[in-house]
């Protein structure tokens, strides 16, 4: 969430984490303290890139902003949301 310059709050937080659907391994448990379980039952990274990607192709001035991305996850969301867009434009032609 962030303030504009007259302390009003804008723009809006999708999630904090998201299910990778795949195992996370234990290095990477000992670095950023997720497990397994803690990650079962929350949103997909495909469901969570579909939010973002909806934002992005409706409103002009939306800025995606994440916080401790790592050099793995950035690509990932890339990738995804690429997916997610070529999908998309197949359905319109289909």
């Amino acid at each position: 969430m962030f303030l504009n310059s007259s302390g009003e709050k804008i723009g809006r937080e999708i999630l904090r984490n998201v299910n990778p659907l795949c195992s996370i391994s234990q290095r990477s448990t000992q670095v950023h303290g997720l497990t397994n379980d803690k990650l079962k039952g929350k949103l997909s990274m495909e469901f969570v890139s579909s939010i973002i990607l909806d934002d992005l192709e409706t409103n002009q001035e939306t800025a995606l902003v994440s916080h401790n991305a790592s050099s793995l996850g950035v690509p990932l969301l890339i990738a995804v949301l690429d997916l997610l867009l070529l999908k998309r434009k197949q359905n319109k032609y289909a």
